[in-house]
């Protein structure tokens, strides 16, 4: 199946996620995540802000608080289409950004990678890493540049898990990936 027509496929199974689905299923997988070593390793944990039908984050962010790790959320700009990490220290730090997105204030502070796990959205994973995300680019960008190296963890619902994704030359494939079902060691 070509990319658009599997991201549309699986966001319609995602659209037609009834909310408290959606929360239950996110809770489960941030079970699977807790658990995972190397994001117990980290000190710093990188999440995107949940839009639409997307996995739910805002409570992983306010536990990883609670674990005392720092979180940080993407800025992006649309000119460029580049995204810089901004610390969030609370959720009710956030304003609308582009596409309509939450993200942090300008004025905070940017990110230090160091220990830092990178939790990635996306439409579609397959068992091997591979990802479609939105179409746009910034995440493969950014982790082909700046976030170069780090860990990385496609979140998703296991209705998001495919057999196969076609990829391209720019894809960054996922480390693991994590749905409400199971934890995949695309890797391993």
């Amino acid at each position: 199946m070509e990319a658009q027509a599997l991201r549309d496929l699986v966001r319609k199974r995602r659209d037609g996620m009834p909310e408290r689905e959606r929360l239950h299923k996110s809770d489960e997988a941030w079970k699977r995540l807790v658990e995972l070593p190397i994001f117990q390793m980290a000190s710093t944990a990188l999440f995107y802000i949940s839009f639409g039908s997307e996995l739910e984050t805002s409570m992983m962010r306010t536990l990883s608080r609670e674990l005392g790790m720092t979180v940080a959320c993407p800025r992006s700009k649309p000119g460029d289409k580049s995204m810089h990490f901004h610390v969030l220290a609370s959720d009710d730090d956030l304003s609308p950004g582009a596409y309509g997105i939450l993200q942090p204030a300008a004025e905070t502070s940017l990110v230090d990678l160091k220990d830092t796990i990178m939790l990635v959205p996306g439409m579609v994973y397959d068992q091997q890493g591979h990802r479609l995300g939105f179409g746009s680019g910034y995440y493969d960008r950014w982790l082909k540049a700046e976030g170069r190296g780090l860990p990385t963890v496609g979140l998703g619902f296991h209705e998001q898990l495919v057999e196969h994704v076609p990829t391209e030359a720019h894809d960054v494939d996922m480390d693991w990936v994590v749905t409400d079902k199971e934890t995949v060691d695309c890797k391993g």
